[in-house]
């Protein structure tokens, strides 16, 4: 089965963004650096906006968003359903159409 572009990028995307992130920490234990307090402070911060980025990311491939485009799927697939079963003929038992008086309305 081959994958659309659709289909296949917000894997690689996510995959991509854990991967960096990964070794960014990895880089980071590996090799300790001498930071004074302010740096180590803002190699924190970075670190946690980046992995705050990718939480998000996640979400907004696999978590709500793809619950809301399915339900949207969902309805629109009801909505065609219901369309077409509107649209299709209703047979008449005398095999034409008869019309049928109204009477009026009472003081009309």
């Amino acid at each position: 089965m081959k994958l659309t572009p659709r289909e296949f990028l917000p894997g690689f995307v996510v995959i991509s963004l854990i991967g960096i992130f990964a070794m960014v920490i990895v880089m980071l234990l590996l090799k300790p650096m001498p930071l004074s307090e302010a740096a180590g402070t803002l190699l924190v911060a970075l670190i946690g906006m980046l992995s705050t980025k990718i939480s998000t990311i996640v979400d907004f491939y696999f978590g709500s968003n793809k619950a809301s485009k399915d339900k949207d799927a969902t309805i629109l697939a009801q909505a065609q359903s219901s369309v077409v079963a509107e649209a299709s003929p209703v047979p008449i038992a005398s095999g034409r159409p008869t019309l049928t008086a109204v009477p009026p309305a009472p003081g009309a």
